[in-house]
């Protein structure tokens, strides 16, 4: 059920290829579907590092941003339209 969940709300799902899974995950993007080798366990870890760096690496673009940060940008951009 967690992978149809995940598939639903549009995010990666980590897999291995037991069960039904390939057939659920068969056609999608190989960014969005991260398979691991079952009882690999560096295998899964390398896949959950890889996620996290991801995650860190969207944040860390607008970690200097704010509400404050972005009225300040417009209203100068506004006043260079005057």
């Amino acid at each position: 059920m967690s992978l149809i969940e995940a598939l639903a709300c549009g995010l990666p799902v980590i897999t291995a290829e037991v069960g039904w899974v390939p057939e659920m995950t068969e056609g999608l993007d190989y960014q969005d579907v991260l398979d691991f080798e079952p009882g690999n366990h560096r295998s899964l870890q390398t896949i959950i590092t890889m996620l996290v760096e991801r995650r860190a690496a969207r944040r860390a673009r607008v970690a200097g941003l704010t509400w404050q940060s972005y009225a300040e940008r417009l209203k100068a951009f506004v006043e260079t339209l005057r």
